[in-house]
């Protein structure tokens, strides 16, 4: 039979893989209900606007701003990133590459990870995905998160953002939340 202080440290074990397994819920996601305009997509980065639905209702650790396009996240640690872009422009005849990247709004600087995509010949459209995770540290909690979209080598006319979604989800322990 096991001592009292084998039982306690037991106890102790069990708590201490709770807090560094358990995960902690944060939510949070919007969406493009309506096809909207965007312009010109080139060189120059375009925000990938029209947001107009929140597809949670009431999320957790996320607030989400349809006004800016923008979810921010209120608790530090590791969150997973979904985006998918439905993109429309006029068909041109040659393959031609695109970019995704998110945007800080309140640093006014974009993420340092570019991610591109090939657009095949011949296509009016392109459907981008991205699902990552990062890693949010104190100094960035609030701080309001955008996706924008470029080609540095190509010119797409009369982009129209037709179906987006743009979702936030927290995977950390609990111990990294305190």
């Amino acid at each position: 039979m096991p001592s009292v202080n084998e039982l306690l440290q037991e106890i102790s074990n069990n708590i201490f893989d709770i807090k560094n397994n358990a995960t902690i819920a944060g939510y949070g996601s919007i969406g493009v209900d309506a096809p909207v305009v965007i312009g010109t997509i080139a060189s120059t980065p375009q925000l990938i606007d029209g947001f107009d639905a929140e597809l949670v209702s009431t999320p957790r650790g996320v607030t989400q701003d349809l006004l800016t396009n923008s979810l921010s996240l209120s608790v530090k640690g590791v969150w997973t990133l979904y985006i998918k872009v439905s993109l429309a422009f006029d068909e041109l005849n040659s393959g031609r590459e695109i970019s995704l990247r998110m945007f800080n709004l309140d640093t006014g600087l974009p993420a340092t990870t570019l991610f591109n995509y090939f657009v095949g010949r011949n296509t009016g459209g392109v459907n981008l995905n991205v699902s990552l995770p990062f890693e949010v540290s104190p100094s960035a909690v609030n701080q309001r998160w955008q996706i924008q979209v470029l080609s540095q080598t190509d010119t797409f006319t009369n982009c129209s953002n037709i179906g987006s979604t743009y979702s936030l989800t927290n995977s950390s322990p609990i111990t990294e939340l305190t």
